[in-house]
């Protein structure tokens, strides 16, 4: 997993999932971050050092996100978007920032809602 290569775009069936749809990139953006810094922070414990994430912090090299916060994440980008994050793209190239995972997982299609 090399923190700087792109993630390609999900080329999954959608999947009807229930849960917190968002109805923009930036709402997706924001939820994203609200959910880091907060319920997952509280769940998981931030070390005292530990800084609020933004849209461009590294979520894995700060301690943002460790091996269990990665499984709640993953429930969250499929509930906000409702479709299922599949498993090749379970990767830091895809979840290393808040700015990778609105990229590999938020679709901004005419007519499409994620």
């Amino acid at each position: 997993m090399r923190d700087g290569a792109p993630c390609d775009q999900a080329g999954t069936a959608r999947t009807a999932l229930q849960g917190p749809a968002v109805a923009s990139r930036q709402d997706f953006v924001n939820a994203l971050a609200e959910f880091i810094n907060g319920p997952l922070r509280a769940r998981h414990g931030a070390k005292a050092s530990w800084t609020p994430v933004d849209s461009r912090t590294p979520l894995f090299s700060t301690g943002a996100i460790d091996s269990l916060g990665i499984l709640d994440l993953l429930m969250f980008v499929e509930l906000a978007t409702g479709r299922p994050v599949p498993f090749r793209m379970v990767d830091i190239r895809c979840f290393g920032t808040i700015e990778r995972i609105a990229t590999s997982f938020w679709l901004d299609l005419p007519g499409e809602r994620p």
